[in-house]
Formats: C-alpha cells, structure tokens, sequence
C-alpha cells in the first residue's frame, strides 16, 4: 500500500502492477513528478525486497484516480508536456519569463530568448552573458573547466574486458559529471 500522509478513511485505487493509493496521494504523487520535472508517471510502491516499482502509470488513469479539476488537469498535462519536451529536445526555460527554449545546436551558448527579448543569457550556466565573444564571463561556467581537467586526469578501470574507461563521465546533455560503479560502461544521468 502507497501511502503519502493518507487518511485511513479515504478509498484507495488498485493500480495496475498491484499497488494501492489514495485520491490524495496520487495527486500529491503527480505533484512531486511535476516538481522533479519528470514526464512518465512511475509507481512510488516498492517490492517486498525493497526495490521500486518500474511500472509506468498511465496519465488518464491517473487522472481519474487523482480526481483532479479541470484546471489540475490542465496543469499537469501542460507540466508533462513541457518535461518531456524538455528532455527530449534538449530545451531550456529563460530564467527571465521562463518560456521553454530550443537552440539549435548551430548555435553558440549566447541565447537571446525569442518571447520576452529581454534574457541574454548563457545556455549552459542560465546566467545572464557577461563575457564577451564566446566566453559567458561568469564564474559558474569557469567551474565547467576545472570538471574537464578531472575527466582527463580521473581513474580509469576495465569494464567488460576493456582496458582504459574512465570512472567518470559528463552527461552530454547538462554536462553534470556522473561516476561509475558498476555494471556496463553505458551511463544515464
């Protein structure tokens, strides 16, 4: 049974791997993966060894069990929407008016946001561009330097007979740095 601060009173729905939540809880659940700016609706249960769930809810039976207003509906469809937007097309919201951003990849890290023309903004740190060039003049994206020393220098270990594969890698997509435990030398961040 889910239970995210339930009343023991209110009814609960059987979702479809077996797990059971509350109307509150789901819309609370829906709420967390709009926060964590997901897309795919994942069971928050767990198995009797402690592992999570993989199930994948569906939105229109988790709408219904959420029983959601029209205008939670809407909020949450248009929050997916833009989560997977987002992670897919690699978009970026202005940190000025917060409209969703895609840059094509032809372009430099200068961005001037297309909605409100105020953001001058670098794409990779979403700080206002300071610099000059190609350079965004801001110490948070000094920072990203100092990580490609660490990668040219981390540890490396042999993974699947493969001598050489670095302990640590950079997600492609928001360049944060990942390491490596376990398992193939494919990594997600």
């Amino acid at each position: 049974m889910i239970t995210l601060d339930d009343s023991h009173d209110e009814s609960r729905a059987k979702m479809p791997c077996g797990h059971v939540i509350s109307k509150q809880s789901m819309t609370t659940w829906l709420r967390d993966r709009i926060k964590a700016r997901k897309y795919q609706i994942y069971c928050p249960g767990r198995d009797r060894q402690n592992k999570m769930c993989p199930t994948v809810w569906d939105w229109s039976l988790c709408r219904k069990v959420g029983v959601l207003t029209q205008q939670e509906i809407e909020e949450f469809e248009t929050a997916l929407d833009h989560n997977y937007t987002k992670e897919f097309l690699g978009g970026q919201d202005c940190p000025h008016c917060k409209a969703l951003i895609i840059k094509p990849e032809s372009l430099g890290n200068r961005v001037k946001c297309s909605f409100c023309k105020k953001a001058d903004f670098c794409w990779k740190c979403l700080c206002p561009w300071r610099g000059s060039g190609s350079v965004c003049g801001n110490e948070v994206c000094a920072g990203k330097k100092d990580s490609n020393y660490l990668l040219k220098t981390c540890p490396t270990k042999t993974i699947d007979h493969i001598e050489g594969v670095p302990i640590y890698r950079a997600c492609p997509k928001c360049e944060s740095l990942i390491s490596h435990k376990e398992a193939c030398r494919h990594m997600t961040c």
